[in-house]
C-alpha cells in the first residue's frame, strides 16, 4: 500500500540516486525485491511506495526501473 494519497504526484528520483541504491549485480530483479532493498537502505518512503506501484515483473536493468518509475509518476502502468 502506498504511503501517499492516490492523487498525490509520484516523485521520480534521478538515475544516479537509484544507481547508488541498486548495484548492477542486483539485476535481474523483481519489483518486491527492489522495494525491499530500498527499504533496507532506509530509502525515502515515496521511493519505496513508487517501486511497489510498478508492475510485478522482472527488471533486467536500472534503465528498465527508471522507465517503470516514470510511467508510475505519469499515472500509468509501470512497464
Amino acid at each position: 500500500m502506498p504511503d501517499r494519497p492516490p492523487d498525490a504526484p509520484v516523485s521520480v528520483p534521478t538515475r544516479g540516486a537509484l544507481a547508488a541504491r541498486f548495484p548492477a549485480t542486483l539485476f535481474p530483479c523483481g519489483r518486491d525485491r527492489l522495494a525491499d532493498e530500498a527499504e533496507a537502505q532506509f530509502a525515502d518512503n515515496d521511493l519505496v511506495a513508487a517501486l511497489r506501484e510498478m508492475p510485478d515483473a522482472s527488471y533486467r536493468s536500472l534503465d528498465e526501473v527508471c522507465i517503470a518509475l516514470e510511467r508510475v509518476a505519469a499515472g500509468g502502468e509501470g512497464a
